[in-house]
């Protein structure tokens, strides 16, 4: 018979710091439908759902610097003007796209000017031809697919490999794998790619199942 899974101090600092923070934040705006909400120094109301109160206690986890009962953590959840990475790194693309585009535009007409001018003096001018297509800088979606890791995502609480794989389901025939490849906790986990897991005779059934386990173990980037 399986034993049991091992409840983790982790989880249970967890659901101790959700408790915590209803207990601190329940909702009191008379006419508002939902049951927690965090009320900022402006007055302005922010409803507290289930995933926002776990981002939340999980970021207490990490220190009264990130967060505490009375101050939420420095992620989109609590203040708009915080994107994602993703979405950061969309914005960043094309704004490169934009100033390569004005850049070349910019060029075209400076080598216009440069043509015009040898024609009216009659003496021969240096032509260089524009590139056809703008140089837009590529993002390496390549090497971020090939870690255990989402791109989105960062390492959650340190649990030594046994924690790990009971707590997440990971299957027995991996956890032995990762054992006997010299893993010891989550945090080594991180640093795995695909590549060296197929190197080892590991199948894709069995990466895919230790991605989602990462997945379901990391948390979201502040």
């Amino acid at each position: 018979m399986q034993n049991p899974p091992k409840i983790l101090h982790a989880n249970i600092n967890r659901d101790t710091n959700i408790r915590d923070l209803q207990a601190k934040w329940p909702c009191t705006r008379s006419g508002y439908r939902a049951s927690y909400c965090f009320v900022s120094d402006k007055g302005e109301h922010t409803q507290l759902s289930h995933e926002k109160l776990d981002v939340w206690a999980m970021s207490m986890l990490k220190g009264p610097e990130h967060a505490t009962l009375e101050k939420p953590p420095a992620h989109r959840f609590f203040n708009s003007t915080i994107i994602s990475p993703v979405l950061q790194m969309r914005k960043d693309a094309k704004e490169a796209k934009k100033l390569t585009k004005n850049t070349s535009a910019g060029t075209s007409n400076l080598l216009a000017g440069f043509v015009n001018l040898a024609t009216a003096l009659r003496a021969p001018a240096p032509f260089v031809a524009p590139h056809p297509y703008p140089l837009i800088p590529q993002i390496n979606a390549i090497t971020t697919s090939l870690s255990l890791l989402p791109a989105d995502r960062t390492i959650g609480p340190s649990l030594d490999l046994e924690d790990f794989c009971s707590q997440f389901g990971v299957d027995i025939s991996v956890h032995q794998k990762l054992s006997n490849e010299g893993y010891k906790t989550s945090h080594h986990l991180q640093y795995a790619t695909v590549s060296e897991l197929k190197e080892v005779g590991f199948r894709i059934g069995k990466i895919t199942s230790l991605k989602d386990a990462v997945a379901r173990w990391s948390l979201p980037l502040d």
